[in-house]
């Protein structure tokens, strides 16, 4: 029985999607290990996702505005997540121009957005430095912002 269920079970290898919208940021990790407290520049950072997928600015509390360009890796380079005995998500993987970014005193090399959820559209994103291929959703072990999609009002989650 648990063999027929390895083999066939459903929802096996799905695919998290990126979300257009507004999300704030909620958590910070700087230095690759430990969260930690927020910079006062980065209260109330502001992440917008275009309609398009292809830009996303990030607005700072002092009214800095960072731009970046949004394209979609390749899928061999998405991070994996919401692990089962039998399956993972594949969770798609946006490469940032430009690759080294500064989002106030956090500094990202080589940086992706992540759809970070075990949901089929993510309601959280990461900006995260890219560690390898396949590296796991969260920002376990890397510098990143996660941020958390506001309601449409942009008072809170949905």
């Amino acid at each position: 029985m648990l063999l027929v269920c390895l083999s066939a079970c459903p929802g096996q290898n799905a695919t998290v999607r990126l979300a257009p919208g507004t999300y704030e940021l909620v958590s910070v990790t700087n230095d690759a290990t430990d969260p930690s407290d927020m910079a006062p520049e980065l209260d109330d950072a502001v992440l917008e996702v275009a309609e398009s997928l292809e830009s996303a600015t990030v607005t700072l509390a002092d009214g800095t505005v960072i731009e970046m360009a949004l394209t979609l890796a390749p899928r061999e380079q998405w991070s994996s997540g919401c692990f089962t005995m039998a399956s993972q998500d594949e969770h798609e993987t946006y490469r940032v121009e430009p690759s080294s970014l500064s989002v106030g005193t956090v500094e990202l090399a080589a940086a992706v957005l992540v759809a970070d959820d075990c949901a089929e559209t993510a309601e959280h994103l990461v900006l995260s430095q890219l560690l390898d291929a396949g590296h796991s959703i969260g920002c376990d072990g890397k510098r990143c912002l996660e941020f958390e999609r506001l309601e449409a009002g942009g008072t809170g989650a949905p």
